[in-house]
Order: C-alpha cells, then structure tokens, then sequence
C-alpha cells in the first residue's frame, strides 16, 4: 500500500514538473519571438535611416556638381572679358589725340570681330526651330542659367522598347491649341530641381532635342517645366552657349533666319 502510494505521489510529481517546463518553454519561445521581432523593427529603421542618407548625399553631390560647373562657366566669361578688355586697352595706348581715339577704337571692334569670326553672336532674345515638330519659338538667351529648358505641358511618361519617354506639347505664352503637335522623345536623366520660392524638390525629366538657330543646328539638352508664368516658351543656358556663342545683351533677334 505504501509503494503504491510513492508510485502515484512520484507520477504526480513528474507529471507537475513536465507542465511547468512546459509553460518555461512557451515563455522562453515568446521571449524568443519579441526579441526577434524587435530586431527586424531595429532593422527596418537602420534600412530607412540608411536610404535616407544616401538620398541626402546624391542631393548634395549633384549640388555640388552644379557649383563646379558655375564656377567653370565663370572663370571662363572672366578670361573672355579680361582677353577683350585687354585687347581694347592696348589699342587706346597706341595714340592719344581724339581722332586717332576713335580710329583705333574702330580697329580694336574690327579685331574683336576677327578673334570671333567662328563664333556665333546672339542677343537676348533669338527665334529658335524644333526640328521634331518643325516650329519656330522665341528664346531668351539666359547666361545666369546653367542649363536650357522648355515650357512643356501635358507631359505624359512612358515605355518604349524598354527605355523611359515623354511626350509633351510646347506652349507659347500658356496658349495650346487643339491641333498642337506633339513632342515625343526619350527621358536622358531626372534632375531635382529646387524652388527659389519654396523648399521643396522637384523632379524634372531632361531630354535632347535637335534644334535650328540661325545657321546652327544641334542637340540640345532641355529640363522640362511648366514654364507658363515666364515670357518665352524656351529659354538657352551655358551649358548650350559656351564655346559656340557669346551674348549681346543690349541686342535681339541677331539669328533671324
């Protein structure tokens, strides 16, 4: 009697100490469970810290890279203004009397000319053709701007053959008629662009465009904008004018034809 008693007090007491490792075990793989996910929310946060940062150092490299170029841009107008002051300046100091004043300044426009007898001469504003479409636009020749652009609205991205297009219509003082023409071309790159008016970026496609202006005709790489508030459909930078063209301000429509 007394073994059988042992044996069911012993049954019972294995049979206690298998229900609770059973309940340590349930704690431990829930322990287990929260830990894990716990490190796939610390994860998930360093990834998105991670993806932010690099966003930030593409801005900052691009901005940078628009600097440099700025700066280039600049120090090569300064050496053409330096050349062009000094040539004038050595053609002053050959003769002191008014007439012989005027005459040199004379000969000093006519080297000028001849030092540029291969490059185009534009004025603020000039008539430019879109092959693609055909038609002829004003532009404003902007030096300020590093890059050209156009006024285009309607601007519906796609797939060709794999590769991103645009197409869009090009609107002339905000007007678009029912019959405009279509522009379609493939996207070169995007480019954020920041507001002076506000802080937020802008994503603009760019494209390349073949174009006529006077006797030239090249592809012209363009960023795309409503440019609806501005004057001209189309404005040229420097990325376009330089070492094919220097600016007459006080001048418009030196390209005619």
């Amino acid at each position: 009697m007394l073994r059988c008693s042992l044996s069911i007090s012993a049954l019972l007491l294995l049979s206690g100490c298998s229900l609770l490792t059973g309940n340590n075990n349930e704690q431990t793989l829930t322990a287990i469970q929260q830990v894990e996910s716990n490190i796939q929310h610390l994860n998930s946060k360093i990834d998105n810290k991670i993806n932010g940062l690099e966003t930030s150092l593409n801005l900052q490299n691009e901005y940078i890279l628009n600097l440099e170029s700025d700066l280039s841009n600049i120090s090569e107008e300064m050496a053409l203004a330096q050349k062009q002051q000094q040539i004038i300046i050595n053609k002053l100091k050959q003769s002191s009397d008014p007439v012989s004043s005027v005459k040199t300044h004379k000969n000093t426009l006519t080297s000028y000319n001849s030092v540029y007898d291969h490059t185009l001469i534009l004025g603020a504003k000039e008539w430019v053709t879109i092959d693609a479409i055909g038609k002829r636009f004003t532009a404003r020749v902007d030096t300020g701007a590093a890059t050209s652009s156009l006024n285009a609205v309607n601007m519906q991205e796609f797939e060709r053959d794999g590769h991103k297009w645009v197409r869009f219509n090009l609107a002339n003082n905000d007007k678009i008629n029912d019959n405009e023409q279509w522009i379609s071309a493939p996207i070169v790159r995007h480019v954020n662009v920041r507001q002076t008016s506000s802080d937020k970026l802008q994503k603009r496609a760019v494209v390349e465009l073949r174009v006529g202006l006077g006797s030239l005709n090249e592809k012209v790489l363009f960023t795309l904008a409503d440019r609806s508030q501005m004057t001209h459909p189309i404005l040229l930078g420097r990325e376009f004018i330089k070492d094919i063209a220097i600016v007459d301000v006080s001048k418009e429509f030196l390209q005619t034809q």
